[in-house]
């Protein structure tokens, strides 16, 4: 898969010999249901990646700063990728969960640059709550802005099992990309799925200077 060979890429590019390896973080975002059009979940994620920018590095927007800068993969997704999941819920759910525009949200990878590992694990716990504080005035009725992003589930274990096995090498590294790619290719179903046209389905930040 081209993205499994992308995050390898950027992982071997930050890693140094006899230092902290990179972090791979595989990650899920969602929003509260009904809040959000299929179509603006990647901005908000883009928006929660120059949050996490900022927690982690100071003066992140500074050319110098750019290569710690945590590289970033997300695709959106929606319930129409796994209909068995809503089929399974009561008639009135099923049906209210089963309509893309409901319950659109993103599966993505994060690289973390080693040097940032630490900083990165010491604020993991509080970024659910930093995903859920982002405002925007997109949707609001009033001057206020609203809240509509909900849960950011990071796989913590699962993201260092794979950057260890990718640091073994050999056996241990063949496992790691199969389970890499594994998780990138569930992210990216509905794009691999659903023609979208124009529509954009996945994101890579940071963005080209």
């Amino acid at each position: 898969m081209a993205a499994t060979h992308w995050v390898i890429d950027r992982f071997e590019a930050v890693s140094a010999p006899d230092a902290r390896p990179p972090l791979i973080v595989p990650l899920t975002a969602t929003f509260k249901p009904g809040s959000i059009k299929p179509d603006e979940v990647l901005r908000e994620f883009e928006r929660f990646h120059a949050r996490l920018c900022s927690l982690l590095i100071k003066n992140h927007d500074r050319p110098s700063k750019r290569p710690l800068l945590p590289f970033a993969l997300a695709w959106r997704d929606d319930p129409r990728t796994r209909p068995d999941k809503y089929r399974s819920r009561p008639a009135s759910h099923a049906t209210f969960f089963s309509h893309p525009s409901v319950a659109p949200h993103v599966h993505g990878v994060l690289v973390i640059h080693p040097q940032l590992v630490d900083k990165f694990l010491s604020v993991a716990d509080d970024l659910g709550a930093t995903w859920r504080g982002i405002a925007s005035f997109v949707g609001s009725t009033c001057d206020r802005p609203v809240r509509r992003n909900g849960t950011l589930q990071l796989e913590l274990e699962c993201g260092q099992r794979i950057s260890d096995g990718l640091i073994a090498g050999a056996a241990d590294g063949e496992i790691a990309r199969a389970e890499l790619d594994r998780w990138l290719g569930y992210s990216s179903k509905l794009a691999s799925r659903w023609d979208a046209g124009d529509c954009d389905l996945f994101t890579v930040l940071p963005t080209a200077a």
